[in-house]
């Protein structure tokens, strides 16, 4: 979205800027999006990652390489371990450990780098369009909303 969209600039200028490292950000259609995902067409790729219950397994898992939808390429055996363990640990402090070090592994390899974390949102009705929620500064911009 345009929040997420000015986001990403703003970093990839502070990366130019800090670290001479130039991108050129392109925009893609939620369709065009999945595709290149899909078939790994890209140098750097900014995407969601979510999960769909509430455990680190449920994200840290799109990084495993016995699983579908690792489109990182990401390939290390004691990184799956690490998963393993952590789910099937008895203890929850011990498995909050293992989940650490497995995040740690993704991030200390460069394979995925953190940009935004999103834990807030808004809902609006089906017949309303064009209200902007930024969760980063908790303002609702409703200069282009429309009542259908």
């Amino acid at each position: 979205d345009d929040v997420i969209y000015e986001y990403i600039s703003d970093i990839s200028q502070m990366w130019q800027s800090e670290l001479n490292f130039y991108c050129n950000i392109k925009r893609l259609s939620d369709t065009d999006h999945d595709r290149v995902l899909q078939n790994g067409d890209f140098d750097f790729i900014v995407t969601d990652i979510s999960g769909n219950f509430n455990s680190p397994y449920s994200y840290l898992s799109s990084f495993s390489s016995s699983g579908g939808g690792n489109y990182s390429g990401f390939s290390d055996p004691s990184f799956n371990e690490l998963l393993s363990k952590a789910e099937n640990s008895a203890s929850e402090k011990e498995s909050a450990e293992l989940y650490y070090l497995a995040e740690r592994k993704i991030i200390d390899s460069a394979v995925f780098i953190p940009l935004l974390n999103q834990s807030e949102y808004a809902f609006f009705a089906e017949d309303c369009k064009g209200i902007v929620y930024n969760p980063f500064t908790k303002t609702v911009v409703f200069k282009e909303a429309k009542k259908l």
